[in-house]
Protein backbone atom coordinates (compact mmCIF):
# COMPACT_ATOMS: atom_id res chain seq x y z
CA UNK A 1 0.00 0.00 0.00
CA UNK A 2 2.30 2.73 1.24
CA UNK A 3 6.06 2.68 1.07
CA UNK A 4 7.90 1.72 4.25
CA UNK A 5 9.61 4.34 6.37
CA UNK A 6 12.66 4.25 8.58
CA UNK A 7 11.31 6.42 11.40
CA UNK A 8 8.57 4.75 13.44
CA UNK A 9 6.76 6.89 15.99
CA UNK A 10 3.68 4.80 16.94
CA UNK A 11 2.11 7.72 18.75
CA UNK A 12 -1.65 8.08 18.88
CA UNK A 13 -2.88 11.34 17.43
CA UNK A 14 -6.09 12.70 15.94
CA UNK A 15 -6.48 14.05 12.40
CA UNK A 16 -9.10 16.57 11.31
CA UNK A 17 -11.60 14.85 8.96
CA UNK A 18 -11.83 18.06 6.91
CA UNK A 19 -9.12 16.50 4.72
CA UNK A 20 -11.77 14.13 3.34
CA UNK A 21 -13.69 17.10 1.93
CA UNK A 22 -10.78 17.95 -0.35
CA UNK A 23 -10.89 16.99 -4.03
CA UNK A 24 -10.95 13.16 -4.24
CA UNK A 25 -9.20 11.01 -6.82
CA UNK A 26 -8.87 7.23 -7.10
CA UNK A 27 -5.16 6.43 -7.01
CA UNK A 28 -5.17 2.65 -7.08
CA UNK A 29 -7.51 -0.27 -7.67
CA UNK A 30 -7.74 -3.92 -8.68
CA UNK A 31 -9.87 -4.90 -11.67
CA UNK A 32 -11.60 -8.25 -12.10
CA UNK A 33 -11.92 -9.46 -15.69
CA UNK A 34 -14.25 -12.32 -14.81
CA UNK A 35 -17.79 -11.71 -16.02
CA UNK A 36 -19.35 -13.55 -13.05
CA UNK A 37 -21.14 -10.34 -12.11
CA UNK A 38 -23.20 -10.61 -15.32
CA UNK A 39 -25.05 -13.71 -14.14
CA UNK A 40 -27.19 -11.65 -11.77
CA UNK A 41 -28.15 -9.34 -14.64
CA UNK A 42 -29.08 -12.35 -16.76
CA UNK A 43 -31.28 -13.72 -14.00
CA UNK A 44 -32.95 -10.32 -13.64
CA UNK A 45 -33.64 -10.21 -17.40
CA UNK A 46 -35.17 -13.67 -17.28
CA UNK A 47 -37.38 -12.60 -14.37
CA UNK A 48 -38.52 -9.57 -16.36
CA UNK A 49 -39.38 -11.71 -19.40
CA UNK A 50 -41.41 -14.15 -17.30
CA UNK A 51 -43.25 -11.39 -15.48
CA UNK A 52 -44.10 -9.51 -18.67
CA UNK A 53 -46.02 -12.55 -19.94
CA UNK A 54 -47.19 -14.05 -16.66
CA UNK A 55 -50.79 -15.17 -16.30
CA UNK A 56 -50.48 -17.65 -13.44
CA UNK A 57 -49.26 -17.79 -9.85
CA UNK A 58 -46.56 -20.26 -10.91
CA UNK A 59 -45.06 -17.79 -13.37
CA UNK A 60 -45.01 -15.01 -10.79
CA UNK A 61 -43.35 -17.41 -8.36
CA UNK A 62 -40.73 -18.28 -10.99
CA UNK A 63 -40.06 -14.58 -11.52
CA UNK A 64 -39.58 -13.97 -7.79
CA UNK A 65 -37.29 -17.00 -7.54
CA UNK A 66 -35.08 -15.57 -10.29
CA UNK A 67 -34.96 -12.20 -8.52
CA UNK A 68 -33.91 -13.88 -5.28
CA UNK A 69 -31.19 -15.81 -7.12
CA UNK A 70 -30.00 -12.57 -8.76
CA UNK A 71 -29.79 -10.83 -5.38
CA UNK A 72 -28.11 -13.76 -3.63
CA UNK A 73 -25.47 -14.19 -6.34
CA UNK A 74 -24.64 -10.49 -6.27
CA UNK A 75 -24.47 -10.38 -2.47
CA UNK A 76 -22.15 -13.41 -2.40
CA UNK A 77 -19.92 -11.85 -5.06
CA UNK A 78 -19.74 -8.57 -3.15
CA UNK A 79 -18.82 -10.39 0.04
CA UNK A 80 -16.11 -12.29 -1.85
CA UNK A 81 -14.68 -9.04 -3.19
CA UNK A 82 -14.85 -7.11 0.10
CA UNK A 83 -15.02 -9.58 3.02
CA UNK A 84 -17.39 -7.27 4.93
CA UNK A 85 -17.30 -9.41 8.07
CA UNK A 86 -13.65 -8.46 8.54
CA UNK A 87 -14.58 -4.83 9.18
CA UNK A 88 -12.97 -4.11 12.59
CA UNK A 89 -16.09 -2.81 14.33
CA UNK A 90 -17.77 -5.12 16.84
CA UNK A 91 -21.12 -3.34 16.79
CA UNK A 92 -21.97 -4.21 13.19
CA UNK A 93 -24.66 -6.41 11.61
CA UNK A 94 -23.91 -10.11 11.34
CA UNK A 95 -25.60 -10.72 7.97
CA UNK A 96 -24.15 -9.53 4.67
CA UNK A 97 -27.24 -7.58 3.59
CA UNK A 98 -27.15 -5.67 6.86
CA UNK A 99 -23.44 -5.01 6.35
CA UNK A 100 -24.15 -3.58 2.90
CA UNK A 101 -26.46 -1.03 4.50
CA UNK A 102 -23.96 -0.48 7.34
CA UNK A 103 -21.24 0.73 4.93
CA UNK A 104 -23.63 2.63 2.66
CA UNK A 105 -23.76 0.32 -0.36
CA UNK A 106 -27.56 0.14 -0.11
CA UNK A 107 -30.10 2.42 1.52
CA UNK A 108 -32.46 1.13 4.26
CA UNK A 109 -35.54 1.10 2.03
CA UNK A 110 -33.71 -0.87 -0.66
CA UNK A 111 -32.40 -3.24 2.00
CA UNK A 112 -35.92 -3.95 3.22
CA UNK A 113 -37.14 -4.61 -0.32
CA UNK A 114 -34.30 -7.08 -0.87
CA UNK A 115 -35.22 -8.86 2.37
CA UNK A 116 -38.86 -8.90 1.24
CA UNK A 117 -37.80 -10.57 -2.02
CA UNK A 118 -36.13 -13.32 -0.04
CA UNK A 119 -39.07 -13.72 2.32
CA UNK A 120 -41.53 -13.85 -0.59
CA UNK A 121 -40.25 -17.27 -1.63
CA UNK A 122 -38.90 -18.49 1.71
CA UNK A 123 -41.71 -21.00 2.35
CA UNK A 124 -42.48 -23.81 -0.06
CA UNK A 125 -45.85 -23.53 -1.81
CA UNK A 126 -46.43 -20.04 -0.41
CA UNK A 127 -48.62 -17.88 -2.62
CA UNK A 128 -46.46 -15.49 -4.68
CA UNK A 129 -46.98 -11.73 -4.50
CA UNK A 130 -49.47 -10.13 -6.87
CA UNK A 131 -48.28 -8.78 -10.20
CA UNK A 132 -47.92 -5.18 -9.00
CA UNK A 133 -45.78 -6.22 -6.04
CA UNK A 134 -43.64 -8.38 -8.31
CA UNK A 135 -43.07 -5.31 -10.49
CA UNK A 136 -41.88 -3.39 -7.42
CA UNK A 137 -39.45 -6.19 -6.55
CA UNK A 138 -38.25 -6.25 -10.16
CA UNK A 139 -37.52 -2.52 -10.11
CA UNK A 140 -35.72 -2.56 -6.75
CA UNK A 141 -33.59 -5.52 -7.85
CA UNK A 142 -32.62 -3.60 -10.98
CA UNK A 143 -31.51 -0.61 -8.89
CA UNK A 144 -29.52 -2.86 -6.56
CA UNK A 145 -27.71 -4.58 -9.44
CA UNK A 146 -26.94 -1.35 -11.31
CA UNK A 147 -25.68 0.36 -8.16
CA UNK A 148 -23.27 -2.52 -7.47
CA UNK A 149 -22.17 -3.52 -10.99
CA UNK A 150 -19.08 -1.33 -10.93
CA UNK A 151 -17.85 -2.12 -7.43
CA UNK A 152 -17.92 -5.85 -8.23
CA UNK A 153 -15.65 -5.24 -11.22
CA UNK A 154 -13.18 -2.86 -9.56
CA UNK A 155 -12.00 -2.77 -5.94
CA UNK A 156 -10.38 0.54 -5.03
CA UNK A 157 -7.50 0.46 -2.54
CA UNK A 158 -6.20 4.06 -2.57
CA UNK A 159 -8.02 7.39 -2.68
CA UNK A 160 -6.20 10.72 -2.59
CA UNK A 161 -7.61 14.06 -1.44
CA UNK A 162 -5.94 17.23 -2.66
CA UNK A 163 -6.37 20.84 -1.57
CA UNK A 164 -5.73 22.77 -4.75
CA UNK A 165 -5.30 26.16 -3.10
CA UNK A 166 -2.15 25.27 -1.18
CA UNK A 167 -1.01 21.88 -2.44
CA UNK A 168 -1.86 19.93 0.73
CA UNK A 169 -2.86 16.31 0.19
CA UNK A 170 -3.85 13.16 2.03
CA UNK A 171 -4.17 9.56 0.93
CA UNK A 172 -6.55 6.95 2.30
CA UNK A 173 -5.68 3.30 1.84
CA UNK A 174 -8.17 0.47 2.31
CA UNK A 175 -7.37 -2.93 0.86
CA UNK A 176 -10.35 -5.28 0.92
CA UNK A 177 -10.57 -8.22 1.13
CA UNK A 178 -7.11 -8.42 2.75
CA UNK A 179 -7.95 -5.91 5.45
CA UNK A 180 -10.28 -3.10 6.41
CA UNK A 181 -7.92 -1.22 8.72
CA UNK A 182 -7.50 2.14 6.94
CA UNK A 183 -4.07 3.62 6.32
CA UNK A 184 -3.69 7.37 6.14
CA UNK A 185 -0.82 9.63 5.13
CA UNK A 186 -0.15 13.04 3.63
CA UNK A 187 1.25 16.56 3.87
CA UNK A 188 -1.17 18.73 5.82
CA UNK A 189 -1.07 21.82 8.07
CA UNK A 190 0.03 21.11 11.64
CA UNK A 191 -3.24 22.61 12.89
CA UNK A 192 -5.08 19.60 11.45
CA UNK A 193 -3.22 17.18 13.76
CA UNK A 194 -3.91 17.03 17.49
CA UNK A 195 -2.32 15.06 20.31
CA UNK A 196 -5.59 15.29 22.26
CA UNK A 197 -8.96 13.73 21.40
CA UNK A 198 -11.28 15.84 19.25
CA UNK A 199 -14.91 15.12 18.51
CA UNK A 200 -15.33 13.13 15.27
CA UNK A 201 -11.60 13.23 14.48
CA UNK A 202 -10.18 9.81 13.49
CA UNK A 203 -7.61 8.36 15.87
CA UNK A 204 -4.39 7.51 14.00
CA UNK A 205 -1.58 5.34 15.31
CA UNK A 206 1.32 7.24 13.79
CA UNK A 207 4.13 5.32 12.11
CA UNK A 208 5.78 8.51 10.95
CA UNK A 209 5.32 12.17 11.80
CA UNK A 210 7.87 14.77 10.65
CA UNK A 211 8.06 18.49 9.99
CA UNK A 212 9.04 19.95 6.66
CA UNK A 213 12.30 21.20 8.17
CA UNK A 214 13.16 17.71 9.46
CA UNK A 215 12.45 16.19 6.09
CA UNK A 216 14.65 18.76 4.34
CA UNK A 217 17.54 17.83 6.62
CA UNK A 218 17.04 14.13 5.92
CA UNK A 219 16.96 14.65 2.16
CA UNK A 220 20.11 16.77 2.27
CA UNK A 221 21.91 14.09 4.27
CA UNK A 222 20.82 11.43 1.81
CA UNK A 223 21.57 13.71 -1.17
CA UNK A 224 18.07 13.02 -2.43
CA UNK A 225 16.26 15.11 -5.04
CA UNK A 226 12.81 14.13 -3.76
CA UNK A 227 10.43 17.05 -4.34
CA UNK A 228 7.35 15.75 -2.45
CA UNK A 229 7.92 18.00 0.52
CA UNK A 230 4.85 20.05 1.07
CA UNK A 231 5.35 23.75 1.79
CA UNK A 232 5.16 26.34 4.56
CA UNK A 233 1.42 25.70 4.93
CA UNK A 234 1.46 21.92 4.50
CA UNK A 235 4.28 21.54 7.01
CA UNK A 236 3.58 18.10 8.54
CA UNK A 237 3.99 14.72 6.92
CA UNK A 238 2.22 11.89 8.70
CA UNK A 239 1.59 8.22 8.08
CA UNK A 240 -0.29 5.74 10.21
CA UNK A 241 -3.17 3.34 10.82
CA UNK A 242 -6.65 4.63 11.61
CA UNK A 243 -7.68 2.88 14.83
CA UNK A 244 -10.86 4.65 15.91
CA UNK A 245 -13.28 5.70 16.93
CA UNK A 246 -15.91 3.22 15.68
CA UNK A 247 -17.98 6.20 14.55
CA UNK A 248 -15.04 7.65 12.63
CA UNK A 249 -14.28 4.28 11.05
CA UNK A 250 -17.88 3.82 9.94
CA UNK A 251 -17.83 7.28 8.35
CA UNK A 252 -14.63 6.37 6.50
CA UNK A 253 -16.14 3.16 5.17
CA UNK A 254 -19.21 5.02 3.93
CA UNK A 255 -16.97 7.67 2.41
CA UNK A 256 -15.00 4.94 0.69
CA UNK A 257 -18.09 3.58 -1.07
CA UNK A 258 -19.23 7.08 -1.97
CA UNK A 259 -15.88 7.65 -3.69
CA UNK A 260 -15.67 4.34 -5.57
Amino acid sequence: MFAGTALLVYKQMWVNPIIFSWHPFVEGSSSYKSDGWRRSDELWLHAEQILSKSTTDFERADSIMDLRRAVDRRVRLLDKRYSFRRIPIKEKPSDVLGLLEFVGVVRPQMLQKLIDIRNAVEHEDAEPPDHETCEVFLEFTWYFLKSTDFITQRVVDRISFTHNEDGCWAELGISPPEGWLPLLRGWIPSALISDEPRDDWPLVKMKRLVTRAEELVRLQEEESDDTGLGNNICDRFFEGDVRGSNTALKKLYKLYFEMV
